[in-house]
């Protein structure tokens, strides 16, 4: 039996490697094959590939959730020419989960993408509007927090495609009919979108890299109340954390979080 791990990641000249925090990271099993699609803009003469490819590993013990991952994909998709076509698909959510970053992705025709959840209680919950897209931005995104969507939810996804002489990317002159396909010339309707399981406090951890202020769990950049309430859940058992922010719980430096530091956070909260 052919098994596959989701997808790990993907590159265009100029992107940075992503390097989780909060203790998150995706699964190589031991043993497994890597397998790696290359992509090439046309020569006109012969080339050789000298590409070398960097993983970054972190010890299993440091780990405290792997992230998951699903794809939004219309392999079917036909774009006629002379015309403006939309895409929507939508995908349902059965257990909360916390999105941490999702990947929209066209190529020549694409001209925008917007994408967001819808609750069981009809709120509304944005991923990302990309009013004109760029087949430059050939990258995943990253919500400034997990984004938590509450099981019963609907993921929903549409991107919009110009297959007519209005586009200036268009590589067909006249248009032609474009199909799913690698090439750029082709097209695709693809969104992974990666996670994992929700937990309290989810949706106050960010995906960037904070500054480290002594305190700050909910790294909203200050020390307040807030924290205090977090930090009291976390001693009580009622909240869970990060191997993060129980350092930065740990206000007085002694290799606990306990009532002490509560005591020296609301004595620096009053000055």
């Amino acid at each position: 039996v052919f098994e596959m791990t989701d997808l790990l990641g993907g590159y265009a000249p100029g992107v940075k490697p992503n390097q989780w925090n909060n203790g998150l990271a995706q699964k190589i099993p031991a043993g497994w094959d890597l397998l790696v699609q290359m992509h090439y803009a046309p020569v006109l003469e012969d080339m050789e590939d000298l590409t070398e490819i960097n993983i970054f590993t972190i010890e299993s013990d440091l780990v405290e959730r792997e992230i998951q991952s699903f794809t939004m994909i219309d392999p079917f998709i036909v774009l006629p020419p002379h015309e403006i076509t939309e895409v929507y698909n939508t995908v349902d959510v059965s257990a909360d989960i916390s999105v941490v970053s999702f990947f929209p992705h066209s190529h020549l025709l694409g001209d925008s993408w917007e994408v967001f959840a819808t609750t069981t209680t009809n709120d509304t919950i944005p991923f990302i509007r990309i009013n004109d897209w760029d087949f430059d931005w050939q990258n995943y995104y990253y919500p400034e927090y997990m984004l938590h969507i509450p099981a019963g939810s609907t993921i929903h996804a549409t991107a919009v495609y110009d297959n007519t002489t209005n586009n200036p990317d268009n590589p067909n002159n006249p248009p032609q009919y474009v199909f799913w396909g690698d090439a750029t010339t082709d097209e695709m309707f693809f969104l992974p979108i990666l996670y994992v399981p929700y937990q309290d406090g989810d949706e106050f951890l960010p995906l960037g890299d904070p500054e480290s202020l002594s305190g700050d769990v909910n790294y909203d950049g200050s020390l307040n109340v807030i924290d205090v309430v977090l930090i009291v859940n976390y001693i009580l058992d009622a909240g869970e954390f990060s191997s993060d922010q129980i350092s930065i719980s740990d206000f007085n430096s002694d290799g606990s979080v306990d009532i002490l530091d509560i005591v020296e956070i609301i004595n620096y909260i009053l000055g």
